[in-house]
């Protein structure tokens, strides 16, 4: 096994596999020992080259490796934190190694507790063992050091561990990451990696990470969700193949290990003056200064927010809480007005504070399972371009929604007691992109656009822009004509009673159609069926409807 490093240097790598072989060269020039090597390795019947720790493109005619049908005896095995670089250079088979299970991991400490006479050591070992995350690298550290030690040795480094304060055990795996950071290509991909760590969350949702992103501007050049929304998602690839994410529990999340996310956050708090909520226990311990420019404070146990704090800076604010009593001060603002992303998470509002209309510069806001009741005052906040009460709480939309003009996404998901969204409020959100109302609001008036009453159907005609829609539709009879066009990109819509939203729905085009009536042949409808991915039909009191649907030239994907 020869190992190749961030800067490969072709002599060494020519002369460990030429030791191995028992090759001497009677040449100086690289060339001219990649010649030597490879007219030997070509005679080998059988032989195994291991090259390890890969960051870049490697050339391996140029070491002298031979490949393909110049070499059936040879074989070569290439590790790689990037499965870019990996591809890249050909590869036939790809295998993700994985972290350690609890399993793995706890036989890296059977040595050290074969000799412990303590009874107390074994569960402890155990604790320990899971804290290391399920990395080698961490794990053998940890193990190295411990081994042979007495329980108090134990339970100290458990205690280091769960606080991450002891450097020593960190250091090497931590310039591990970082170096795997400093190779991320581009500032893009790197901002994202240190957003998410931010969150403070072992499982992040992608659209909340899209939210985030289109309200600080992060990506160059891009304007719409669409384009926000590739981007997040080719980094998040980027970042799976550099193995620093990886798939979520269910689909639509990814997920930072815990000690990845460590690495992200030192490297944030150094370089973008970021700050994250530490617990002890569940208490913060501190709060942001004057110069914290992203301020994450995940789950603590905060008593009072400060009413004159001053953080002129400060970009982005996220606070998630479990305690509905946390109460927000109405000048809370007044000294962070420059704020571009705020999310309140498990709060309760009567009103919001005044003070919040100090934030001219805010592009997204989200309250996230929150309590709301009088929310007018965002009508104030003219610059937004995300509105999310994803999960809250909410019997009705204020007026004053109609007046941001600007929004490019609206998400009230999972907002079921959701019964009143004003008439023509929707239809003057002109720039909307994508409207997020899966188990959420469903009593859409009949007749079309009007000033008083409900919202109707009608109004997302007037929607030029919107390109992702997520909606119910529980009487069919209400259904405009034309409403559906071919410009919906992405779209989980449910038509008629009885449907739920649950499922792990893993395609961008879902339709659930129950056809009491002829409404598969309208305009509309008729433009879902022939895009729709995945599809779920329900009392199909006729054959000939079925096959129609599923066989004729209407449905296509």
């Amino acid at each position: 096994m020869v190992a190749v490093n961030q800067t490969p240097e072709l002599r060494r790598i020519q002369s460990e596999v030429a030791d191995v072989l028992g090759l001497t060269f009677d040449v100086e020039g690289i060339p001219g020992r990649a010649n030597r090597l490879y007219e030997r390795l070509k005679k080998e019947k059988k032989v195994l080259i291991i090259l390890d720790d890969i960051w870049k493109q490697l050339d391996l005619k140029a070491v002298g490796i031979p490949i393909g049908d110049d070499c059936k005896g040879c074989k070569i095995l290439l590790t790689s934190r990037d499965k870019h670089v990996l591809s890249q250079m050909g590869t036939q088979v790809v295998f993700h190694l994985d972290v350690l299970q609890d399993e793995e991991a706890w036989s890296l400490f059977e040595m050290t507790l074969a000799d412990a006479k303590d009874s107390e050591l074994p569960p402890i070992a155990t604790e320990v063992a899971k804290k290391c995350a399920g990395l080698p690298l961490l794990l053998l550290t940890v193990e190295t050091d411990l081994r042979n030690r007495e329980s108090y040795a134990w339970n100290d480094k458990l205690k280091q561990l769960s606080v991450f304060d002891n450097e020593e055990i960190y250091a090497k795996v931590h310039s591990v990451l970082e170096s795997s950071y400093n190779d991320l290509p581009g500032n893009e991909v790197k901002s994202f990696f240190l957003l998410c760590g931010l969150l403070g969350l072992s499982n992040i949702p992608i659209r909340s990470l899209l939210k985030y992103v289109m309200g600080l501007s992060l990506f160059k050049h891009i304007s719409t969700v669409k384009e926000a929304r590739n981007k997040v998602y080719t980094l998040i690839d980027t970042l799976k193949a550099k193995c620093l994410l990886i798939d979520g529990d269910k689909y639509g999340f990814v997920k930072i290990h815990d000690v990845v996310r460590d690495t992200a956050l030192l490297i944030a708090s150094r370089e973008q003056h970021a700050f994250i909520g530490t617990r002890s226990g569940s208490e913060l311990m501190k709060w942001p200064n004057k110069d914290s420019a992203r301020i994450s404070l995940p789950y603590c146990d905060i008593e009072d927010l400060p009413e004159g704090w001053e953080c002129p800076k400060a970009e982005l604010l996220l606070l998630f809480t479990e305690v509905l009593s946390l109460g927000i001060p109405d000048l809370f603002f007044k000294g962070i007005r420059n704020l571009e992303v705020v999310d309140f998470t498990g709060m309760r509002f009567v009103s919001l504070p005044t003070s919040l209309a100090f934030l001219s510069n805010l592009h997204t806001l989200c309250l996230h399972r929150c309590q709301l009741d009088d929310i007018a005052i965002i009508g104030d906040l003219k610059q937004l371009r995300v509105l999310s009460f994803a999960n809250s709480y909410i019997v009705e939309l204020p007026r004053q929604i109609e007046e941001l003009t600007r929004l490019k996404l609206l998400d009230v998901s999972d907002c079921s007691k959701l019964k009143m969204i004003p008439a023509s409020a929707l239809s003057k959100l002109s720039q909307l992109e994508a409207l997020y109302m899966s188990n959420s609001f469903d009593q859409w008036e009949a007749d079309g656009i009007r000033n008083q009453g409900n919202a109707s159907l009608a109004e997302l005609e007037y929607l030029s822009h919107l390109m992702t829609l997520e909606i119910q539709i529980l009487d069919a009879k209400i259904l405009p004509k034309r409403l559906f066009s071919n410009g919906l990109l992405s779209y989980r819509i449910l038509i008629g009673d009885g449907w739920d939203w649950n499922g792990n729905y893993e395609t961008s085009r879902m339709l659930k159609l129950k056809l009491k009536t002829s409404i598969h042949s309208e305009y509309g409808v008729k433009v879902l069926l022939r895009e729709t991915e995945d599809l779920y039909l329900d009392e199909v009191r006729g054959l000939r409807i079925c096959c129609m649907i599923l066989m004729g030239t209407a449905f296509r994907n």
